[in-house]
């Protein structure tokens, strides 16, 4: 139904098969990092205060570093994973960018101090390509009549994770399995990254 509603007349216009598999696969890539992109939103400065680090007044300052360290990271590993994927091809950096993303998710979790949460996100935003070559893939795939198809689907999984990501995040924020959000308040919220990364 989610297919046909959005794709279903495009795809009657350009006449030529879509690759639905591998469209599926890249969409859920692409969730999987949305979330991990911003779902830390809708909970950082709660976090913050519980590693003891100032007040609601100036907690903003750690928060801030919290959430860009992820795309500061990216900015040195952004040009040698595209050289890496014209050589050794795409699917490497799919895997290791997800692989990353369960890993770092699992650890940033179970982080007990900003230093080990941040050293977590950073690693996450080096080892993470999958927006650098999703487009690439797209343009390999696709014909040039079924790209705008993948090209919407690109845009459409990453805006669906940016919306649904902070509020579920919201929700599963300091709701731990048996009494885990006393130490661990974050947990759940990556718990549910890492799932999806997996996937």
């Amino acid at each position: 139904f989610f297919w046909n509603f959005f794709f279903g007349e495009m795809k009657k216009e350009v006449n030529e098969k879509v690759p639905k598999k591998e469209l599926f696969a890249i969409c859920v890539a692409l969730i999987a990092h949305g979330f991990n992109l911003i779902q830390l939103f809708s909970y950082a400065g709660f976090l913050v205060i519980h590693f003891g680090l100032g007040d609601r007044n100036s907690a903003g300052y750690y928060v801030g570093n919290l959430a860009a360290v992820f795309m500061f990271a990216r900015i040195f590993t952004s040009i040698p994973i595209g050289y890496f994927s014209d050589r050794y091809g795409r699917k490497p950096i799919f895997y290791i960018s997800l692989i990353s993303i369960a890993v770092c998710s699992i650890g940033f979790g179970l982080s007990r101090s900003y230093t080990a949460a941040l050293t977590f996100r950073a690693i996450s935003g080096l080892f993470n390509g999958i927006l650098i070559v999703s487009k690439t893939v797209i343009s390999e795939i696709c014909t040039r009549k079924t790209e705008p198809v993948g090209m919407t689907t690109i845009s459409l999984s990453t805006n669906l994770s940016l919306l649904v990501a902070p509020g579920l995040a919201g929700i599963l924020y300091n709701k731990g399995i048996f009494g885990s959000e006393k130490e661990y308040p974050q947990l759940l919220p990556n718990l549910l990254t890492s799932l999806i990364s997996l996937i």
